[in-house]
């Protein structure tokens, strides 16, 4: 009868272990659904910006207040032309985006534009995936 006992605690606990792991799995599912939920909103409201840019109804304009980027991006331009290192710059961001480098396509804006998706790229990168998907379903439905 001891050895019935022994066994029986045995697979009990082994069964509460087994319990505790899907409990935890089934948390994770949950916690990946509202992520997927929480993207899937993000994406609808990227769609609704794009569409008021594209109506006109809002800007394509952004702006940030940071003393110390101006002064980076003012100190590589000379009378609103990139200097050499201004274009040293455009072109290492160019190829860390996968671009091929041509610095007939920069100027302040495109230097900035760069950064900023650069930056999220790393930083956040479900961001991006998230606007170059909504990007890719509106090309797919022309």
């Amino acid at each position: 009868m001891h050895t019935k006992r022994t066994q029986l605690n045995w697979w009990s606990e082994f069964m509460s272990d087994d319990m505790d792991v899907f409990d935890e799995l089934e948390e994770k599912g949950s916690r990946v659904a509202a992520v997927d939920d929480d993207r899937e909103e993000f994406k609808d409201r990227i769609r609704e910006e794009l569409a008021a840019i594209d109506d006109g109804d809002k800007q394509k304009t952004v702006s940030i207040w940071d003393g110390d980027m101006a002064a980076v991006i003012r100190a590589l331009e000379d009378d609103g032309e990139l200097t050499d290192l201004g274009e040293k710059v455009g072109a290492e961001l160019q190829k860390s985006l996968g671009r091929e480098p041509n610095i007939d396509d920069l100027d302040r804006s495109e230097l900035l534009r760069m950064a900023f998706r650069l930056g999220m790229q790393d930083g956040a990168p479900g961001v991006i995936d998230d606007l170059v998907a909504v990007k890719k379903e509106s090309v797919e439905q022309l």
